[in-house]
């Protein structure tokens, strides 16, 4: 079927069909906001460009604030934080064109296209693959994901809930399978701010003269919603954009955010 606009009733209606709770042993596994994923169990952390993406941002937010990045201690230290090699989420799709990592994954083609527009310089990026191809040899695994791009609104995720990416309408004409991205902040925040406690404990930054694990904290959240914001200006322009509220008995909200 055509790409559609998701309308808030849409969301409610995908909302309710898609919501899971957030596992505590899995919760800081991702995979990418993109919506091509069609099996689940997923991931409920979604962020843009998964893990590689991730990293992306630490190493932006390095070169906004002018602090040193330990490249390889940083990968050592992410990697303890989600369990291992084995566990770091890449993802390609049937149109990749390259032979780079996760060359399928529109997020990461944006950052390695438009360095300049995330922060991220070329010498980070030529970094970033190489820790790619890394991680792929320890045993990461590069999910292929089949179809096109379906997405119809872009979702901004709070509370301990994934939301799966694709749902099954009858609501439009030529009824068929609708996407979502989905960017889930609860667990993209929890994360960072371990993974900043671990980054300044195991050396992997080097902070200014008075500055501490909060700062790193609140630094690389500033980096993730302008990474957030200029990807899905890219991707999906005009698609409408929505909160999404979870409280802890599963009931939510849908507030409408405008237009990307």
């Amino acid at each position: 079927m055509p790409n559609v606009t998701l309308a808030p009733a849409d969301i409610q209606d995908l909302i309710t069909a898609n919501t899971y709770p957030v596992e505590e042993s899995t919760r800081f596994i991702s995979r990418c906001m993109e919506g091509q994923y069609e099996k689940a169990p997923l991931p409920s952390l979604a962020i843009p460009g998964g893990d590689a993406g991730d990293l992306a941002i630490l190493y932006a937010t390095g070169e906004k604030y002018g602090f040193t990045v330990e490249y390889e201690k940083a990968l050592d230290t992410f990697l303890d934080l989600i369990g291992g090699s084995a566990n770091f989420s890449l993802h390609t799709d049937c149109y990749a064109a390259g032979n780079e990592g996760a060359a399928g994954c529109s997020c990461l083609q944006q950052i390695r296209l438009h360095g300049e527009a995330f922060g991220i310089t070329q010498e980070q990026i030529v970094i970033l693959n190489s820790q790619i191809e890394r991680v792929k040899k320890e045993g990461a695994q590069e999910l292929l994901l089949n179809g096109d791009h379906q997405e119809g609104a872009v979702l901004i995720v709070e509370g301990q809930y994934g939301v799966l990416p694709q749902y099954q309408t009858s609501s439009f004409a030529g009824a068929g399978v609708v996407q979502v991205l989905v960017f889930q902040k609860t667990l993209v925040d929890a994360r960072h701010k371990e993974f900043a406690r671990k980054l300044v404990e195991n050396g992997g930054v080097k902070l200014l003269d008075g500055c501490d694990e909060e700062y790193l904290y609140e630094t690389l959240s500033e980096t993730t919603d302008d990474h957030f914001l200029e990807t899905v200006k890219r991707i999906t322009p005009g698609l409408p954009l929505y909160l999404v509220r979870f409280d802890e008995a599963g009931e939510f909200t849908v507030e409408e955010q405008g237009v990307v």
